[in-house]
């Protein structure tokens, strides 16, 4: 991920996001590794969670991103968690 934002063509960057124990170790490494890398106010991240459950739930694949992830960075410019509410 740190290579792919750094040749991007634009200014923004979209990163999709999952869940499942093997994201957890991804988002960590991520977090370690690509920390200070990468400008997290110019990515937009998006989830795909299939279990429509609340954005806390501990089985939600958002809560898992920003707890690994997005907290341990300063959080990214938008977020885009799938809103079971709204059918999508």
């Amino acid at each position: 991920m740190i290579e792919a934002f750094h040749s991007r063509p634009a200014d923004g960057f979209r990163s999709r996001s999952r869940g499942a124990t093997p994201a957890r170790h991804c988002y960590e490494r991520l977090a370690a590794d690509a920390g200070t890398q990468i400008d997290w106010w110019k990515v937009d991240v998006y989830w795909g969670d299939e279990r429509c459950v609340p954005l806390d739930d501990p089985a939600s694949n958002y809560r898992l991103a920003r707890e690994a992830l997005l907290d341990r960075v300063g959080a990214a410019n938008a977020t885009f968690p799938m809103r079971c509410d709204r059918g999508r």
